[in-house]
Protein backbone atom coordinates (compact mmCIF):
# COMPACT_ATOMS: atom_id res chain seq x y z
CA UNK A 1 0.00 0.00 0.00
CA UNK A 2 1.23 3.49 -0.80
CA UNK A 3 -0.23 6.92 -0.20
CA UNK A 4 -0.34 8.98 -3.39
CA UNK A 5 -1.41 12.27 -1.89
CA UNK A 6 -2.76 13.83 1.28
CA UNK A 7 -5.16 16.78 1.51
CA UNK A 8 -5.71 18.70 4.73
CA UNK A 9 -8.13 21.51 5.42
CA UNK A 10 -8.30 23.43 8.71
CA UNK A 11 -6.22 20.70 10.29
CA UNK A 12 -3.85 21.81 13.08
CA UNK A 13 -1.92 24.76 11.62
CA UNK A 14 -2.92 24.09 7.98
CA UNK A 15 -5.55 26.16 6.19
CA UNK A 16 -5.16 23.96 3.12
CA UNK A 17 -2.49 21.48 2.12
CA UNK A 18 -2.27 19.17 -0.89
CA UNK A 19 0.90 17.13 -0.85
CA UNK A 20 1.78 14.40 -3.37
CA UNK A 21 4.22 11.65 -2.38
CA UNK A 22 6.46 9.41 -4.44
CA UNK A 23 6.50 5.65 -3.97
CA UNK A 24 9.88 5.57 -2.25
CA UNK A 25 11.40 8.13 0.11
CA UNK A 26 9.71 11.40 1.07
CA UNK A 27 11.44 13.91 3.32
CA UNK A 28 9.50 16.70 5.03
CA UNK A 29 11.85 19.29 6.48
CA UNK A 30 11.58 22.64 8.22
CA UNK A 31 12.23 24.23 11.59
CA UNK A 32 10.55 22.93 14.73
CA UNK A 33 6.90 23.92 15.22
CA UNK A 34 6.12 24.43 11.52
CA UNK A 35 3.73 21.48 11.08
CA UNK A 36 5.90 18.56 9.90
CA UNK A 37 4.64 16.06 12.49
CA UNK A 38 1.04 17.14 11.79
CA UNK A 39 1.35 15.52 8.37
CA UNK A 40 2.41 12.20 9.89
CA UNK A 41 -0.37 12.52 12.46
CA UNK A 42 -2.96 12.91 9.68
CA UNK A 43 -1.62 9.83 7.85
CA UNK A 44 -1.77 7.85 11.09
CA UNK A 45 -5.35 9.03 11.59
CA UNK A 46 -6.26 7.63 8.17
CA UNK A 47 -4.99 4.22 9.34
CA UNK A 48 -6.36 4.20 12.90
CA UNK A 49 -9.16 6.83 12.76
CA UNK A 50 -7.56 8.65 15.69
CA UNK A 51 -4.47 10.71 16.42
CA UNK A 52 -1.32 9.46 18.15
CA UNK A 53 -1.08 12.87 19.88
CA UNK A 54 -4.52 14.41 20.43
CA UNK A 55 -7.01 13.16 23.00
CA UNK A 56 -9.86 15.46 21.90
CA UNK A 57 -11.11 16.54 18.47
CA UNK A 58 -10.70 20.21 19.32
CA UNK A 59 -6.91 19.74 19.43
CA UNK A 60 -6.63 18.99 15.70
CA UNK A 61 -9.16 21.54 14.43
CA UNK A 62 -7.62 24.85 13.39
CA UNK A 63 -8.32 27.70 15.81
CA UNK A 64 -11.76 29.29 15.35
CA UNK A 65 -12.86 26.62 12.85
CA UNK A 66 -15.63 24.06 13.45
CA UNK A 67 -14.34 21.18 11.30
CA UNK A 68 -11.10 19.66 10.10
CA UNK A 69 -10.82 17.51 6.98
CA UNK A 70 -8.38 14.81 5.96
CA UNK A 71 -8.38 13.12 2.57
CA UNK A 72 -5.91 10.49 1.37
CA UNK A 73 -5.65 8.77 -1.98
CA UNK A 74 -4.11 5.32 -1.64
CA UNK A 75 -3.05 2.61 -4.03
CA UNK A 76 -2.78 -1.11 -3.35
CA UNK A 77 -1.69 -2.73 -6.60
CA UNK A 78 -4.70 -2.56 -8.92
CA UNK A 79 -6.99 -0.92 -6.36
CA UNK A 80 -7.33 2.76 -5.53
CA UNK A 81 -8.94 4.06 -2.36
CA UNK A 82 -10.03 7.54 -1.37
CA UNK A 83 -10.48 7.91 2.36
CA UNK A 84 -12.14 11.01 3.81
CA UNK A 85 -12.35 11.92 7.49
CA UNK A 86 -14.32 14.87 8.81
CA UNK A 87 -13.55 15.86 12.40
CA UNK A 88 -16.15 17.97 14.18
CA UNK A 89 -16.19 19.67 17.58
CA UNK A 90 -19.44 18.06 18.66
CA UNK A 91 -19.96 14.93 16.55
CA UNK A 92 -18.00 11.74 16.12
CA UNK A 93 -15.63 11.56 13.18
CA UNK A 94 -17.33 10.93 9.83
CA UNK A 95 -15.41 8.49 7.66
CA UNK A 96 -15.95 7.54 4.02
CA UNK A 97 -14.13 5.15 1.69
CA UNK A 98 -14.57 5.95 -2.02
CA UNK A 99 -17.49 8.17 -1.06
CA UNK A 100 -19.30 5.45 0.93
CA UNK A 101 -19.88 6.37 4.61
CA UNK A 102 -18.44 3.92 7.13
CA UNK A 103 -20.42 3.20 10.28
CA UNK A 104 -17.59 2.08 12.57
CA UNK A 105 -13.88 2.67 13.02
CA UNK A 106 -13.40 -1.06 12.51
CA UNK A 107 -14.57 -0.65 8.91
CA UNK A 108 -11.35 1.22 8.13
CA UNK A 109 -8.77 -0.17 10.59
CA UNK A 110 -6.62 -2.77 8.86
CA UNK A 111 -7.21 -1.47 5.31
CA UNK A 112 -4.18 0.81 5.40
CA UNK A 113 -1.03 -0.21 7.28
CA UNK A 114 1.55 2.11 8.78
CA UNK A 115 4.50 1.74 11.14
CA UNK A 116 5.35 4.89 13.09
CA UNK A 117 8.72 5.48 14.75
CA UNK A 118 9.03 8.61 16.90
CA UNK A 119 11.44 9.75 19.66
CA UNK A 120 8.74 9.36 22.32
CA UNK A 121 8.70 5.61 21.63
CA UNK A 122 11.49 5.28 24.20
CA UNK A 123 8.69 5.68 26.76
CA UNK A 124 7.50 2.20 25.74
CA UNK A 125 10.46 0.91 27.70
CA UNK A 126 10.93 3.69 30.25
CA UNK A 127 7.35 4.10 31.49
CA UNK A 128 4.70 1.80 32.93
CA UNK A 129 2.79 -1.14 31.41
CA UNK A 130 0.12 0.94 29.62
CA UNK A 131 2.60 2.02 26.92
CA UNK A 132 3.60 -1.59 26.26
CA UNK A 133 -0.02 -2.77 26.17
CA UNK A 134 -0.77 0.00 23.69
CA UNK A 135 2.12 -1.18 21.50
CA UNK A 136 0.72 -4.72 21.34
CA UNK A 137 -2.86 -3.54 20.84
CA UNK A 138 -1.92 -1.28 17.92
CA UNK A 139 0.13 -4.01 16.25
CA UNK A 140 -2.60 -6.61 16.62
CA UNK A 141 -5.40 -4.29 15.44
CA UNK A 142 -3.55 -3.83 12.14
CA UNK A 143 -3.31 -7.55 11.43
CA UNK A 144 -6.33 -9.06 13.21
CA UNK A 145 -9.78 -7.48 12.92
CA UNK A 146 -11.22 -10.08 15.32
CA UNK A 147 -8.80 -8.90 17.98
CA UNK A 148 -9.86 -5.28 17.46
CA UNK A 149 -13.53 -6.26 17.89
CA UNK A 150 -12.81 -8.37 20.98
CA UNK A 151 -10.86 -5.51 22.54
CA UNK A 152 -13.79 -3.15 21.98
CA UNK A 153 -16.23 -5.65 23.50
CA UNK A 154 -13.96 -6.34 26.47
CA UNK A 155 -13.45 -2.64 27.23
CA UNK A 156 -17.21 -2.04 27.11
CA UNK A 157 -17.88 -4.88 29.57
CA UNK A 158 -15.01 -3.70 31.78
CA UNK A 159 -16.38 -0.14 31.83
CA UNK A 160 -19.85 -1.37 32.82
CA UNK A 161 -18.47 -3.71 35.49
CA UNK A 162 -16.47 -0.85 37.01
CA UNK A 163 -19.60 1.36 37.03
CA UNK A 164 -21.45 -1.36 38.97
CA UNK A 165 -18.55 -1.66 41.43
CA UNK A 166 -18.83 2.06 42.17
CA UNK A 167 -22.59 1.90 42.84
CA UNK A 168 -24.10 1.38 46.27
CA UNK A 169 -26.01 -1.92 45.94
CA UNK A 170 -27.04 -4.77 48.23
CA UNK A 171 -24.55 -7.63 48.16
CA UNK A 172 -26.94 -10.12 46.55
CA UNK A 173 -27.82 -7.72 43.74
CA UNK A 174 -24.18 -6.77 43.27
CA UNK A 175 -23.05 -10.41 43.12
CA UNK A 176 -25.71 -11.25 40.55
CA UNK A 177 -24.63 -8.37 38.30
CA UNK A 178 -20.95 -9.20 38.70
CA UNK A 179 -21.63 -12.84 37.78
CA UNK A 180 -23.17 -11.66 34.50
CA UNK A 181 -20.29 -9.30 33.70
CA UNK A 182 -17.68 -11.86 34.72
CA UNK A 183 -18.93 -14.32 32.08
CA UNK A 184 -18.43 -11.67 29.40
CA UNK A 185 -15.03 -10.65 30.78
CA UNK A 186 -13.88 -14.26 30.64
CA UNK A 187 -15.25 -14.71 27.12
CA UNK A 188 -13.46 -11.72 25.59
CA UNK A 189 -10.52 -11.50 28.00
CA UNK A 190 -9.41 -15.07 27.30
CA UNK A 191 -9.35 -14.43 23.56
CA UNK A 192 -7.34 -11.23 24.04
CA UNK A 193 -4.77 -12.91 26.29
CA UNK A 194 -4.35 -15.90 23.98
CA UNK A 195 -3.94 -13.63 20.97
CA UNK A 196 -1.39 -11.44 22.74
CA UNK A 197 0.57 -14.47 23.86
CA UNK A 198 0.91 -15.77 20.28
CA UNK A 199 1.79 -12.34 18.93
CA UNK A 200 4.48 -11.65 21.53
CA UNK A 201 6.16 -14.97 20.71
CA UNK A 202 6.28 -13.99 17.05
CA UNK A 203 7.45 -10.48 17.92
CA UNK A 204 10.22 -11.78 20.16
CA UNK A 205 11.47 -14.14 17.47
CA UNK A 206 11.76 -11.31 14.93
CA UNK A 207 13.22 -8.80 17.41
CA UNK A 208 15.90 -11.29 18.51
CA UNK A 209 17.12 -11.70 14.93
CA UNK A 210 17.15 -7.96 14.19
CA UNK A 211 18.75 -7.02 17.52
CA UNK A 212 21.54 -9.58 16.96
CA UNK A 213 22.37 -7.94 13.63
CA UNK A 214 22.80 -4.58 15.34
CA UNK A 215 24.40 -5.78 18.58
CA UNK A 216 25.80 -9.32 18.15
CA UNK A 217 27.11 -9.67 21.72
CA UNK A 218 23.80 -9.05 23.49
CA UNK A 219 20.71 -11.17 23.94
CA UNK A 220 17.21 -9.73 24.12
CA UNK A 221 14.00 -11.35 25.32
CA UNK A 222 10.39 -10.11 25.29
CA UNK A 223 8.06 -11.95 27.63
CA UNK A 224 4.30 -11.53 27.89
CA UNK A 225 3.15 -11.20 31.49
CA UNK A 226 -0.65 -11.55 31.84
CA UNK A 227 -2.17 -10.58 35.16
CA UNK A 228 -4.48 -13.58 35.12
CA UNK A 229 -4.25 -17.28 34.28
CA UNK A 230 -6.66 -17.99 31.41
CA UNK A 231 -7.18 -21.55 32.66
CA UNK A 232 -8.29 -20.21 36.06
CA UNK A 233 -9.94 -16.99 34.91
CA UNK A 234 -13.27 -17.55 36.73
CA UNK A 235 -11.57 -18.72 39.91
CA UNK A 236 -9.18 -15.77 40.02
CA UNK A 237 -11.96 -13.24 39.38
CA UNK A 238 -13.93 -14.71 42.27
CA UNK A 239 -10.89 -14.54 44.57
CA UNK A 240 -10.44 -10.87 43.71
CA UNK A 241 -14.11 -9.91 44.01
CA UNK A 242 -13.93 -8.54 47.55
CA UNK A 243 -10.86 -6.49 46.66
CA UNK A 244 -12.59 -5.25 43.50
CA UNK A 245 -15.61 -4.13 45.57
CA UNK A 246 -13.36 -2.43 48.11
CA UNK A 247 -11.29 -0.64 45.45
CA UNK A 248 -14.32 -0.06 43.19
CA UNK A 249 -12.49 -1.28 40.08
CA UNK A 250 -11.55 -4.51 38.31
CA UNK A 251 -8.05 -5.34 39.52
CA UNK A 252 -7.08 -8.19 37.17
CA UNK A 253 -7.47 -8.91 33.45
CA UNK A 254 -5.90 -7.83 30.13
CA UNK A 255 -6.04 -4.18 31.22
CA UNK A 256 -3.28 -5.06 33.73
CA UNK A 257 -0.97 -7.07 31.47
CA UNK A 258 2.64 -6.15 30.76
CA UNK A 259 5.64 -6.99 28.60
CA UNK A 260 8.98 -7.75 30.24
CA UNK A 261 11.88 -6.71 28.00
CA UNK A 262 15.30 -7.99 29.09
CA UNK A 263 18.84 -7.50 27.80
CA UNK A 264 21.18 -10.29 28.86
CA UNK A 265 18.60 -11.35 31.42
CA UNK A 266 18.24 -7.90 33.04
CA UNK A 267 15.25 -5.56 32.86
CA UNK A 268 15.93 -3.09 30.03
CA UNK A 269 13.81 -0.43 31.73
CA UNK A 270 16.10 -0.38 34.77
CA UNK A 271 19.48 -1.52 33.46
CA UNK A 272 19.38 -0.67 29.74
CA UNK A 273 21.41 2.29 28.52
CA UNK A 274 19.83 4.96 26.30
CA UNK A 275 21.57 3.41 23.30
CA UNK A 276 20.34 -0.09 24.15
CA UNK A 277 16.79 1.17 24.65
CA UNK A 278 16.86 2.95 21.28
CA UNK A 279 18.13 -0.25 19.64
CA UNK A 280 15.27 -2.23 21.19
CA UNK A 281 12.67 0.19 19.83
CA UNK A 282 14.36 0.18 16.42
CA UNK A 283 14.26 -3.64 16.39
CA UNK A 284 10.62 -3.70 17.51
CA UNK A 285 9.55 -1.31 14.73
CA UNK A 286 11.41 -3.25 12.04
CA UNK A 287 9.89 -6.47 13.39
CA UNK A 288 6.42 -4.90 13.35
CA UNK A 289 6.84 -4.08 9.66
CA UNK A 290 7.84 -7.68 8.87
CA UNK A 291 4.92 -9.13 10.83
CA UNK A 292 2.40 -6.87 9.08
CA UNK A 293 3.75 -7.97 5.67
CA UNK A 294 3.57 -11.63 6.71
CA UNK A 295 -0.01 -11.51 7.95
CA UNK A 296 -1.61 -9.11 5.48
CA UNK A 297 0.45 -9.47 2.28
CA UNK A 298 0.63 -5.67 2.46
CA UNK A 299 3.78 -3.60 2.74
CA UNK A 300 3.22 -0.95 5.42
CA UNK A 301 4.15 2.69 4.97
CA UNK A 302 6.97 3.75 7.27
CA UNK A 303 6.55 7.04 9.15
CA UNK A 304 9.71 8.38 10.81
CA UNK A 305 9.21 11.46 12.97
CA UNK A 306 12.61 13.14 13.41
CA UNK A 307 14.22 9.87 14.54
CA UNK A 308 17.39 9.96 12.43
CA UNK A 309 18.79 12.66 14.71
CA UNK A 310 18.17 10.29 17.65
CA UNK A 311 20.31 7.48 16.16
CA UNK A 312 24.03 7.24 15.59
CA UNK A 313 25.32 6.71 12.04
CA UNK A 314 25.45 2.91 12.35
CA UNK A 315 21.86 2.63 13.55
CA UNK A 316 20.71 5.17 10.96
CA UNK A 317 22.15 3.08 8.16
CA UNK A 318 20.72 -0.12 9.64
CA UNK A 319 17.27 1.44 9.83
CA UNK A 320 17.38 2.79 6.27
CA UNK A 321 18.61 -0.56 4.97
CA UNK A 322 15.88 -2.41 6.89
CA UNK A 323 13.04 -0.36 5.37
CA UNK A 324 14.43 -0.13 1.85
CA UNK A 325 11.79 -0.93 -0.78
CA UNK A 326 8.92 0.50 1.27
CA UNK A 327 7.30 3.90 0.99
CA UNK A 328 8.91 6.08 3.65
CA UNK A 329 7.85 9.49 4.92
CA UNK A 330 10.45 11.17 7.15
CA UNK A 331 10.39 14.45 9.02
CA UNK A 332 13.71 16.25 9.50
CA UNK A 333 14.30 19.40 11.54
CA UNK A 334 15.93 22.30 9.69
CA UNK A 335 18.49 21.84 6.91
CA UNK A 336 19.60 18.62 8.53
CA UNK A 337 22.55 16.78 7.04
CA UNK A 338 20.50 13.58 7.42
CA UNK A 339 18.78 14.50 4.14
CA UNK A 340 22.03 13.92 2.26
CA UNK A 341 22.61 10.56 3.95
CA UNK A 342 19.58 9.10 2.19
CA UNK A 343 20.92 8.03 -1.19
CA UNK A 344 17.71 6.46 -2.55
CA UNK A 345 15.40 8.32 -4.91
CA UNK A 346 13.67 10.91 -2.78
CA UNK A 347 11.21 13.78 -2.86
CA UNK A 348 11.89 16.66 -0.49
CA UNK A 349 9.20 19.02 0.86
CA UNK A 350 9.94 22.25 2.72
CA UNK A 351 7.28 23.24 5.28
CA UNK A 352 7.08 26.66 6.92
CA UNK A 353 4.25 28.04 9.10
CA UNK A 354 1.75 25.46 7.91
CA UNK A 355 2.48 25.92 4.22
CA UNK A 356 4.25 23.83 1.60
CA UNK A 357 6.91 26.27 0.41
CA UNK A 358 8.86 24.12 -2.04
CA UNK A 359 9.19 20.62 -3.51
CA UNK A 360 12.28 19.12 -5.09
Amino acid sequence: MIIKNLILKDYRNYDKLNIGFNDKVNIIYGENGQGKTNILEAIWTIAYTKSFKAKKNIEVIKFEKENAYIEANLNNGDNNYRINIKINLQEKKKIAINGIPQQKALDIIGKFHVVLFKPEDLLIIKEGPSKRRQLINLELCQINKNYAQELIEYNEVLKNRNIVLKEDKYKTELDNLLNIYDKELIKYGSKIINCREEHVKELEEEVKKIYKEITPNEDISILYKPSINVEKYKEELEKKREEDILRKQTTIGPQRDDLIININGKDARIYGSQGQQRTIILAIKLAESKIIKRHTNNIPIILLDDVLSELDDRRQQFLLKGIKGQQIIITVAGNNQNIDKIKEEKKVFYIKEGELKSVR
